[in-house]
């Protein structure tokens, strides 16, 4: 009997010990450079990135891109590098510096800097369904004595002289200022797509609390779905419910780091979808705003609008059937997509503390909300 039991003993810690390395080693994330890097127009640019942890990336697929994913700047996949779908800028510039790849550290030269080459560049790691990426940025600067004879050095800053140091002064400011609205609207592009593909990989199991729900509304067995109904359902009192406002709320609260979920509206004609303070207001009627401890964005009478106080009015290209909701502690926003275009809807910068719960409003007959995942 002794020796019989003596296996299960030995062979579990290493079996413990096995899952966990492999735990560790799957998951990563791709760090960059917390500075913008400068480089001079002719010269070269080395744009560094690593793994955290400091994991082999030989395996690995590498793509340096720019603002879409399959525009490439350059690729190492499968061992080698693939740049048949190079963008024709880079051709023949780019190198992919792997000296130290065993380690996950990485880099891209880039030859014979041009001022087109200024701008956001993404660093992506991938091994099978695991994938992270880095933004860095890059800077150009024309140099002020160009590798030339001394006669031409100084014909040139004569030039420059005659032209006007002003005129030229102002029409740097003037490009800086142009280029750098570019670049802010560009990182913000770039990432609320980094923050959506975070949160698409882990969605939350969202479920709705019956408890808290308005008795016209109708809350399916498995707590995914809620419409509204013309007739009021005879139900306890609870203290949790809401008895004028047609909300619900979800069953679980969140406190803190990241969470993310995604709430079918189809074509309903009147909702509100957001998150709410678990202390929210249920007893009579009143207008939701952040001042009521609610955050939403609605449909209302053919307008969508942010529910702030007042409403701000959105100005939406497509109309959204799905919404995804990305609730994010650390950074202190609440943010919203569309499930389908992944286009950004709108963000509360707020400070969250407590316990947050999501939060739904069904304001018509025929609307219905549907929590996915």
């Amino acid at each position: 009997m002794r020796s019989s039991l003596s296996w299960p003993v030995v062979i579990i810690p290493f079996v413990l010990l096995h899952v966990h390395v492999t735990d560790s080693v799957e998951r990563f994330s791709v760090v960059g450079l917390e500075q913008p890097l400068i480089a001079a127009i002719g010269e070269d640019a080395v744009l560094p990135c690593h793994l955290s942890p400091a994991v082999s990336a030989h395996d690995m697929e590498v793509r340096w891109f720019r603002s879409k994913f399959h525009a490439v700047v350059h690729l190492y996949r499968n061992g080698t590098d693939e740049n048949d779908q190079q963008m024709p800028d880079f051709q023949g510039r780019t190198e992919f510096m792997k000296e130290d790849i065993g380690r996950g550290r990485v880099a891209l030269r880039i030859r014979r800097i041009r001022l087109s080459d200024e701008g956001l560049y993404r660093c992506f790691f991938e091994r099978g369904s695991t994938y992270d990426e880095a933004i860095l940025e890059l800077k150009t600067a024309e140099p002020f004595f160009p590798r030339v004879s001394p006669w031409i050095v100084a014909f040139a800053i004569t030039s420059l002289l005659f032209l006007g140091l002003t005129a030229l002064a102002v029409w740097y400011n003037m490009k800086q200022r142009r280029q750098r609205g570019m670049l802010s609207r560009s990182r913000e592009r770039l990432f609320n797509e980094v923050v959506w593909r975070r949160g698409v990989m882990n969605p939350e199991p969202v479920t709705l609390d019956p408890r808290t729900a308005n008795p016209e509304l109708i809350v399916s067995e498995d707590r995914k779905t809620a419409s509204r109904s013309d007739v009021r359902q005879n139900l306890p009192d609870d203290e949790e419910r809401f008895d004028t406002e047609y909300c619900v709320l979800g069953q679980h609260a969140f406190s803190h780091g990241r969470h993310y979920w995604e709430v079918e509206v189809g074509d309903g004609p009147e909702w509100a979808v957001g998150v709410a303070r678990e202390s929210v207001r249920r007893r009579g009627a009143y207008m939701f705003s952040p001042e009521e401890a609610i955050w939403c964005v609605s449909l209302f009478v053919d307008r969508y609008q942010v529910l702030t106080n007042p409403e701000t009015s959105l100005e939406l290209a497509n109309r959204p059937r799905k919404l995804g909701v990305f609730l994010d502690f650390e950074s202190g926003q609440l943010s919203f997509f569309n499930g389908e275009d992944r286009s950004l809807i709108y963000s509360f910068p707020e400070i969250f503390s407590g316990r947050i719960l999501p939060f739904f409003w069904i304001g018509r007959t025929g609307t219905e909300i549907r929590l996915c995942h």
